[in-house]
């Protein structure tokens, strides 16, 4: 037989919201019936937030604990947002970078395209067009699947 380790063990699994409330009522119904000080003096409390600042009690608390709590999250969330606000701006102005670029890919293949076909190269002309507006369209594609994960 092998001795089992801490690392052989399964990872236990996370609970649930509605598995914590089956465990409150399993112990709830261990507790005496006829007592109701004592069932009464068991309290649970599930919290939860999202977003850069959790809510003012806690912040209380966290200002209890280390006087400049409060200010120093709030500096921080401030900073969070500026940076967000900062990347989204170099993102905006990137995207119409590439769309000027764009234009001037297709632009060009138009020009070659013409002056190719004029001179009697009407296939070589055509491949180059072609392979102008696919890469184009294929990037059109490609960036509208880029938004869906957002």
């Amino acid at each position: 037989m092998t001795k089992q380790t801490k690392r052989d063990k399964p990872l236990p699994k996370k609970k649930k919201a509605t598995d914590i409330s089956d465990d409150v009522s399993k112990v709830l119904e261990l507790l005496p019936k006829d007592d109701p000080a004592t069932r009464h003096s068991i309290a649970v409390a599930l919290s939860h937030f999202s977003g850069p600042l959790p809510p003012p009690e806690i912040m209380e608390h966290y200002g209890r604990i280390i006087p400049d709590a409060p200010e120093r999250i709030l500096k921080m969330a401030e900073k969070e947002q500026s940076i967000r606000h900062r990347m989204r701006k170099e993102f905006a102005q990137f995207k119409r970078r590439g769309q000027w670029f764009a234009l001037l890919i297709v632009l060009g293949a138009l020009v070659t395209t013409y002056l190719l076909a004029t001179a009697g190269h009407p296939g070589w002309g055509s491949a180059i067009s072609f392979t102008a507006i696919a890469g184009i369209v294929a990037s059109l594609i490609h960036s509208g699947k880029g938004k869906e994960k957002e």
